[in-house]
């Protein structure tokens, strides 16, 4: 099995919006895959396996000089998972033509784009914010097709909506087998074709060439990964980015110019940000 980890990060008081999302963005430096804001404080998850003490201890150092909190830390096991998901999960609503639900929701009617989710760890079931607006963009870019990347899959449910768009081809990758095992299922429940999963990080795309880059991923990782990400795509081609928030932005327009990548534009949602850069 899988094993995560979950970090409580309890201010044992109501906490801000804000607050929130300076602990998530601090956290969000080392591997912690997702996020759920709490009453009280933060809840991070891990995969038991990536978890670096050191610099996780350091990070919550820096996180006691500016709040009062108490640390509590459990293991979990993916099926646990799965069932705080299916008491928790509700459906998405992307717009008035798309629903993102878990197998054991009945919409009806069902709108045009009806996306089934099996709600596991894996990041994208489109309650983040960030996996939000990467889907709203989808509908709004030309896609039929395109060839795509989906860097950091998760769930898959971003190569879902590009293949049901009419995506000419989509290749799809993420470093975490659990996400790659979770797309693979998503990928067969919602009968979609064209689509090649593979489990790894970004060097699988050296050598292929696409019109459109999708990348939900965090900062730290755009960053790193953008010169990459410029020579994959094609001259004017479209890259879709997330994972990040507002005050990111600068910086992130900055390296993708670098890289022959202009800002075209973004849209926000609680403080995080999607964008969409042009390869020059």
């Amino acid at each position: 099995l899988t094993m995560y980890t979950e970090y409580y990060i309890n201010f044992n008081r109501d906490i801000t919006e804000e607050e929130a999302e300076i602990v998530m963005a601090l956290l969000g430096q080392t591997e912690f895959e997702s996020f759920t804001t709490e009453a009280f404080g933060v809840k991070a998850y891990i995969q038991t396996k990536l978890i670096e003490t050191e610099a996780i201890e350091s990070i919550l150092f820096s996180i006691k000089h500016l709040y009062e909190f108490e640390l509590e830390v459990k293991a979990l096991e993916d099926q646990n998972w799965n069932e705080k998901w299916e008491k928790d999960y509700e459906p998405v609503f992307v717009n008035e033509q798309c629903v993102i639900r878990a197998p054991f929701h009945q919409i009806n009617p069902s709108p045009e784009f009806d996306i089934i989710v099996e709600p596991k760890m894996a990041f994208g079931t489109g309650h983040h914010e960030t996996t939000f607006l990467v889907s709203d963009f989808l509908f709004s870019e030309k896609i039929r097709n395109k060839t795509i990347c989906d860097a950091g899959t998760g769930s898959g449910v971003l190569s879902i909506i590009a293949s049901k768009l009419g995506a000419k081809s989509i290749f799809a990758y993420d470093i975490d087998e659990w996400s790659y095992k979770n797309t693979m299922e998503n990928i067969k429940i919602n009968k979609v074709k064209g689509v090649e999963v593979k489990q790894g990080k970004v060097d699988l795309i050296k050598g292929k060439i696409f019109d459109t880059i999708l990348a939900n991923i965090n900062r730290n990782i755009l960053l790193n990964d953008v010169e990459a990400f410029s020579q994959s795509l094609n001259l004017k081609g479209r890259i879709i980015v997330s994972g990040f928030y507002s005050q990111d932005l600068p910086i992130i327009r900055d390296t993708f110019a670098k890289n022959n990548l202009i800002l075209d534009t973004f849209r926000s949602k609680n403080n995080w940000i999607a964008a969409i850069f042009v390869k020059k």
